[in-house]
């Protein structure tokens, strides 16, 4: 059973598909899950030159964040927010190696079998295969 599952999300509606595939996975009695929305900084820009400008991101993100955490709270799972800025990618990898996580929960799209090279750049596709954990992907 997974006990520490980390959920890596924007803020778009199907972050929902992923909090309902971990939850169907996950003992409320066993596991926690952190929900993890990683602001994207711009390279070679100075945090302080865009600094209200990731704050209303920051606040945007908690707010649609909490809105989950309490529906996973009410189902009765220990859930908490975490934001952090970086690039999406290795900022995902390294919150879950540092908080030991025993399964990523993210959405992904389907490939196209007529083209199955394609698509596998995605970032759902890259945590799969550089993960240390197991990653559960849900459509």
């Amino acid at each position: 059973m997974y006990r520490n599952i980390l959920i890596p999300v924007d803020l778009s509606k199907k972050g929902a598909v992923a909090v309902a595939a971990a939850t169907d996975v996950a003992d409320p009695k066993e596991a926690s899950i952190t929900l993890l929305h990683v602001i994207e900084t711009l390279q070679d820009v100075e945090y302080g030159e865009l600094e209200a400008f990731y704050r209303r991101i920051k606040e945007k993100a908690e707010k649609t964040l909490g809105s989950w955490t309490d529906e996973l709270s009410a189902r009765g799972f220990e859930a908490s927010v975490e934001i952090v800025f970086g690039r999406r990618g290795p900022e995902i990898l390294r919150y879950a190696d540092e908080r030991n996580v025993d399964l990523i929960v993210m959405t992904s799209h389907a490939l196209d079998r007529a083209h199955p090279t394609e698509g596998f750049g995605t970032l759902s596709h890259q945590l799969a295969a550089l993960s240390r954990c197991a990653v559960l992907l849900a459509r």
